[in-house]
């Protein structure tokens, strides 16, 4: 069953939470809330900190010794110690690695990537409590190493992370960031990067105002779905949203700790926030779809002894279809492919695209009714899926395509006024219709 919090924070001065020997801890920028993990009830406690402490974007780190917090500009480290944030670093704010990922391996805070002064970092740093200062760590037992990316997702099972989406830097204008579709592990006791792929799920077009690491995966809330990353083993479940996951809230605040979902919940926009549990059954639900993550690094050893002029010919000719197809779709029996990345679309969702792009002069709703109607409900209820299912189809598309208006509108006939007919802007579809 749910566990409630008695008593309520402002939802605007919280900063960040932290799970630590049982015990979660709640900052805001002058107290920590504070209680015990199996039975909520929280205790406001003052916090000593410098004002500068939760000045931007904040991490809360969990070691051994206690709980360590560091800012997204990097350099500075702070210990809670005795209801007081105490800076401990021999450092600086350098801002070499501004929103670099960040984890904690071997009881070590570690950052990955991150930008400063035109350029990403493809390097990871840890800091050392014993000196106190950050220092890297070099990848000995490698040859291939990522370009340099800031801000990715990641998921971590203790021994490797792999490190997915982010933004690198656009080499011909150093002001401009790229998406980055490439998928890489890094082992960090073999101390060596491995290429694993590219995405082929569009994480760029997701929102990302709510995330969480879960065991091993990465949580991804993106209305209506929610999205579990498992790159380990190479597959994304998706989730349909429930009403707790609308209230949560998001930036990598709310945590999984001992099986058990932490969630910070909005208080029916009354500007604060309770904490409730969740057990995994409770919080994801019915799974709704699952999809391949990343399409693995395979083609390389296909040329291996082959001629120099072959390769070149088979690479140039390649190359000349990649650029014709690159800004195309292709319709599949299901799904879409647009600009290399797959979609999943379901037989009725496929056959809805098809249907609209075979027509010239738009189509009634008694045909669309017959891909989606169930004899077994009466017509208004086939009305209402139709709606749901033409309004989540739009949905998709305006994802995939990244635009704003919805593709597939409707308008009466002309003809006779209580005639629904459908249109689709085609502009992304030439040459797809069947």
């Amino acid at each position: 069953m749910p566990v409630f919090l008695w008593s309520q924070i402002p939802s605007q001065d919280i900063k960040n939470m932290g799970i630590y020997q049982d015990s979660i801890y709640v900052f805001t920028s002058n107290s920590v809330y504070v209680s015990p993990v199996d039975v909520i009830s929280f205790v406001e406690r003052p916090l000593y900190a410098d004002s500068e402490v939760f000045t931007g974007v904040n991490n809360v780190n969990v070691l051994s010794t206690g709980i360590y917090i560091t800012r997204s500009l990097a350099g500075y480290v702070w210990k809670f110690q005795n209801d007081s944030l105490i800076r401990i670093d021999r450092s600086f704010e350098h801002r070499m690695q501004i929103n670099a990922s960040e984890l904690v391996h071997d009881d070590k805070i570690v950052r990955y990537g991150g930008y400063g002064f035109w350029s990403n970092r493809n390097f990871f740093t840890k800091f050392d409590k014993e000196y106190r200062e950050w220092e890297p760590i070099a990848p000995l037992n490698t040859e291939e190493i990522p370009e340099g990316t800031k801000e990715n997702y990641y998921a971590y099972n203790g021994k490797q992370i792999i490190l997915f989406g982010g933004d690198q830097l656009d080499p011909k204008d150093l002001t401009t960031n790229i998406n980055s579709d490439q998928v890489w592990q890094f082992d960090f006791e073999a101390l060596q990067w491995t290429s694993l792929g590219q995405l082929q799920f569009d994480v760029h077009s997701m929102s990302d105002i709510l995330y969480m690491h879960y065991q091993d995966k990465f949580i991804l809330q993106d209305d209506p779905f929610l999205y579990v990353f498992d790159p380990f083993n190479n597959k994304v479940m998706q989730y349909r949203q429930n009403t707790v996951h609308k209230k949560m809230m998001g930036y990598g605040v709310c945590q999984y700790y001992n099986g058990k979902f932490y969630l910070l919940l909005s208080a029916n926009n009354q500007g604060l926030h309770y904490l409730e549990t969740r057990s995994e059954d409770e919080f994801f639900g019915p799974l709704v779809a699952e999809y391949t993550f990343y399409k693995k690094n395979r083609w390389p050893w296909l040329f291996l002894g082959l001629p120099i002029l072959i390769l070149g010919f088979v690479g140039y000719k390649l190359y000349r279809r990649w650029k014709a197809k690159t800004n195309s779709v292709s319709l599949k029996s299901d799904g879409l492919v647009y600009k290399r990345i797959f979609y999943k679309l379901d037989p009725v969702q496929v056959g809805i695209l098809e249907c609209l792009l075979a027509a010239d002069a738009g189509v009634e709703t008694s045909i669309l009714m017959k891909l989606i109607e169930n004899p077994d409900h009466n017509y208004s209820h086939n009305m209402r899926t139709k709606n749901l299912v033409i309004s989540e189809l739009n949905y998709k598309l305006r994802t995939v395509f990244k635009i704003d208006e919805d593709l597939i509108q409707s308008h009466k006939s002309e003809r006779d006024k209580r005639i629904i007919i459908y249109n689709m802007d085609k502009r992304f579809f030439k040459g797809t219709a069947k």
